[in-house]
């Protein structure tokens, strides 16, 4: 396998995963008039760039195909490691940010996060 053959893999599995995020975002967390209103797009653009960017340019670098089969494994396991704790806090930071409750006081509403 090539080095940029297994950036395009990382790649699209990176794409899958955040679609899946993306389906939680809008089914759950921000149903639809709050995903617009409320910043999802904000929140699914800052962790869509930290996932695109982490795992798939560190495989990128690190990728060898020189390189043992262990080691490979060892490196693929690291920066898929890495990926998963950033796109982990992330969502969690967002989870809490989520919105809870909407209300109408002084002729306006508001809406209520998490925290």
């Amino acid at each position: 396998m090539s080095r940029f053959k297994a950036f395009g893999t990382h790649l699209v599995l990176s794409v899958a995963v955040l679609s899946a995020m993306l389906l939680v975002f809008v089914a759950w967390w921000f149903p639809m008039p709050y995903f617009v209103t409320e910043g999802g797009w904000r929140a699914l653009r800052i962790i869509a760039c930290v996932d695109m960017v982490v795992g798939p340019l560190l495989t990128l670098i690190v990728f060898n195909p020189k390189k043992s089969r262990r080691m490979l494994a060892f490196d693929m396991s690291v920066i898929g490691l890495v990926q998963i704790c950033a796109m982990c806090w992330g969502l969690f930071t967002i989870y809490q940010e989520r919105t809870v409750a909407v209300v109408f006081a002084d002729g306006s509403f508001y809406t209520v996060g998490a925290n």
